[in-house]
């Protein structure tokens, strides 16, 4: 874990009480509330504690998945399919040590701004504060780092940050009821409070983990699979009382006073960076929703506005908007992030004629060996089912187009032939599939001929 010591520019101490010179290091943070708090340190054992076993800890690490699959549904539609998942973003790490000094999933970016009051636990009596900036350039507003603190003695430590560049402001004083509200929906709270022990050392470390105190929920949309990206999106909104704030006291602990962040029925979202006719985007996220509302939520809706599509010809083609509702009830968690996914992908024809139906592709499978994986991959589905493609000069676009059967690659070449199926690798990879040969008999059976007037395309005759 990457440590910011908490370093002023000189070396001035500030004398709270006591010759025990104390320092600390921003650790970094708990993905989730429910750590357990016996840290349990000492002065006589603190180089040992703030030791972290980083290979160890990176082995941990990559034992567990960034996102888990809360639900998923299927919404068929005439212009496209949606299939839209509710994820949980959460990196907690319960095989790590509980301990604190190794409890961090993530670490604190350069420059953030933060404030640890120090108290005897004894008495509750308010001994000092120290304002920090974390990052190589740390300096101290007001007061120095290191400080100084009596021996035999057991402290607590209340440590808060929004997690961004501006000082966090509480509400009464430091020795009186502190408390920190939590009004803005983009804002997340940083918080942790420990007890430490001093002895008859006279120096003393201390790290500190931050803890995420609020919940919050993103809303993803996602057009690789209609192999076009997003220039405009319209008006979208999720209900009013998805993100409420409120007050945490910073001695308690305890959250109070919780409001919705908005008036209204609904809550506008928005999307950042926002897609537009100049910049067109594969995928948009919109801004993280931090919130205090822990409840269990109903039938949790996204209501998506309306989307104008760049088509692979230079064209547009419009999509009106949707609302999308999950069955199951779900509970925004503080420290979790949950991630509504709206992937809209490319429908399919159902073929009347054939037993059982076939739902088919409307449009060509092509390989595109310059696209992205954030394009939607090399394997897509033309936007126009016409032979507009096949007038492209150029022979190597052209055969992009032709397939031997069961063939990774497009092109001739015999020995293309049986090394995969080139449909399932269409993004959302698995959602397509070659047909069957029965499939294709009973599908164009009357067979006939199809001739594409106009096309120069040798292979123009389909049977």
């Amino acid at each position: 874990i990457l440590s910011f010591l908490g370093c002023s520019k000189d070396s001035k101490i500030s004398d709270f009480e006591g010759d025990v010179v104390v320092d600390f290091s921003i650790t970094g943070i708990i993905d989730v509330e429910n750590i357990s708090e016996d840290v349990g340190l000492s002065n006589s054992a603190n180089q040992r504690e703030a030791v972290v076993n980083k290979k160890e800890q990176n082995e941990n690490l990559s034992e567990y998945p960034k996102e888990v699959l809360l639900e998923k549904r299927d919404y068929p539609g005439q212009d496209f399919d949606a299939i839209v998942s509710l994820i949980e973003i959460n990196q907690s790490q319960t095989k790590i040590s509980n301990k604190i000094k190794i409890g961090a999933t993530s670490n604190m970016g350069a420059n953030i701004r933060y404030r640890v009051f120090i108290y005897r636990k004894s008495t509750g009596q308010f001994v000092g504060e120290i304002n920090g900036i974390s990052g190589s350039a740390n300096t101290s507003s007001g007061q120095s780092i290191p400080f100084k603190i009596s021996r035999n003695t057991e402290y607590t430590i209340i440590a808060f940050s929004w997690n961004n560049t501006t000082v966090p402001v509480i509400t009464g004083s430091a020795s009186s009821n502190p408390t920190i509200a939590t009004s803005a929906t983009n804002q997340e709270l940083l918080y942790n409070k420990f007890d430490i022990q001093t002895n008859n050392n006279l120096s003393f470390h201390i790290p500190i983990v931050f803890k995420r105190q609020r919940a919050s929920f993103q809303v993803e949309v996602d057009t690789k699979g209609l192999f076009a990206p997003i220039q405009t999106i319209g008006s979208s909104t999720v209900p009013t009382g998805y993100a409420q704030y409120g007050s945490l006291n910073l001695v308690t602990g305890i959250f109070n006073g919780f409001s919705n962040s908005n008036a209204g029925t609904t809550m506008s979202l928005t999307f950042n960076p926002a897609p537009s006719v100049a910049t067109p985007l594969y995928s948009v996220v919109a801004n993280q929703y931090f919130t205090m509302n822990t409840t269990v939520i109903n039938n949790f809706s996204v209501n998506l506005g309306a989307i104008r599509l760049l088509l692979d010809n230079g064209t547009t083609r419009d999509y009106s908007g949707m609302t999308y509702i999950f069955s199951n009830p779900i509970t925004l968690e503080r420290g979790k992030i949950k991630r509504v996914r709206i992937q809209l992908v490319a429908t399919a024809k159902t073929l009347t004629n054939t037993t059982p139906r076939i739902r088919w592709a409307k449009t060509n499978l092509y390989y595109s060996p310059n696209a992205t994986e954030a394009q939607g991959g090399k394997y897509r589905m033309r936007n126009h089912n016409s032979n507009i493609y096949s007038t492209a000069t150029s022979e190597s676009v052209i055969s992009n187009e032709y397939w031997n059967w069961n063939a990774l690659l497009p092109g001739a070449d015999v020995a293309k032939t049986n090394t995969g199926d080139p449909c399932a690798q269409v993004y959302p990879a698995g959602t397509w599939r070659l047909p069957t040969r029965a499939e294709f008999e009973d599908a164009f059976t009357p067979k006939s001929s199809i001739f594409y007037a106009g096309s120069t395309d040798p292979a123009r005759y389909m049977y």
